[in-house]
């Protein structure tokens, strides 16, 4: 077992991401006037062009649990919730049944601590709702921990350091995002140890492109499609509901749709062939079943 040093939790508690700097800009800043909010916005949008969509929902979108809980919907959840309204026709029509009353805005907004909401910064709690969703539920988890085990890795993420961490929920959100720039006092503390043109680069989305960017990854995922979200293969998993699924693709392509809308049916596309291939390996072919039965066969210790 190899130990890492990450840098999860450096953008999280310093407000690195383009979202927690559009909630300061929209929501934090009252001494902005609407046209440098306005010019602010535009150049944030400018700049993260090529995942818009993903990172930065292409319209404000309104959540009536959270702007409730929180005062406003946090940007960081946009894309994700601009998304739902393509999943109730996805679903097998036996499933979507038991889902029907499910709103994905109101069970973030029910799984959040109020107390830790309450009178607070608008980017603390930008911060506070990444954190618990994003930060635990997919960058610690499945992006982190689990591919760093499934290669022999132990993360040990410094950023995260809890007398870290706590020292830097005391800083005021100015020393986060100072104007236009974000991680300001962590860019401070580095300054003359980093390289200039880190110093002074603006946060991007460190993510691959999105797959209909490049035609040899669009291929690969419409070979994929091809195998997996048949008919037959559908049927067989019965999660999904194949007229939908052709309905979603058919999207994709049509010229009308918009690069930002292209963006989030990427990541739909592939929930969908996610689901799809986990039965095929794990329930269709059961492939731990047959491990097992090998290493039996050979006379191997599990």
């Amino acid at each position: 077992m190899v130990g890492e040093r990450t840098g999860e939790g450096g953008d999280e508690l310093f407000g690195g991401y383009p979202a927690f700097r559009r909630d300061m800009f929209l929501h934090g800043l009252d001494t902005l006037s609407p046209a440098e909010r306005s010019a602010w916005e535009q150049m944030l949008a400018e700049s993260n062009q090529l995942f818009r969509g993903a990172m930065l929902a292409e319209k404000e979108l309104h959540d009536p649990a959270l702007d409730a809980l929180v005062g406003f919907t946090p940007s960081c959840l946009q894309p994700w919730l601009a998304s739902a309204q393509h999943v109730s026709g996805l679903i097998h029509p036996d499933l979507r049944a038991t889902l029907q009353d499910y709103r994905p805005g109101a069970a973030i907004a029910e799984a959040l601590d109020g107390d830790m909401l309450r009178g607070r910064h608008a980017l603390d709690k930008a911060q506070y709702v990444w954190i618990k969703t994003m930060l635990e539920g997919q960058i610690l988890t499945w992006g982190g921990d689990r591919v760093d085990m499934a290669n022999s890795m132990e993360a040990r993420p410094a950023f995260l350091d809890h007398h870290l961490a706590e020292f830097a929920t005391q800083l005021p959100p100015s020393l986060r995002i100072k104007g236009r720039t974000e991680k300001y006092v962590l860019r401070e503390a580095m300054k003359g140890l980093l390289p200039e043109v880190l110093y002074k680069r603006e946060k991007f989305a460190f993510m691959a492109p999105p797959a209909h960017t490049d035609p040899k990854k669009w291929a690969a995922v419409q070979d994929l499609a091809a195998r997996h979200l048949t008919p037959s293969a559908i049927a067989d998993a019965g999660v999904l509901n194949h007229a939908g699924v052709t309905a979603l693709l058919e999207l994709h392509e049509a010229p009308e749709t918009g690069t930002a809308t292209q963006v989030q049916l990427d990541a739909s596309i592939n929930h969908l062939l996610g689901v799809q291939i986990l039965h095929q390996h794990f329930i269709a072919a059961d492939i731990p079943r047959q491990a097992r039965e090998t290493a039996s066969r050979l006379g191997w210790r599990a």
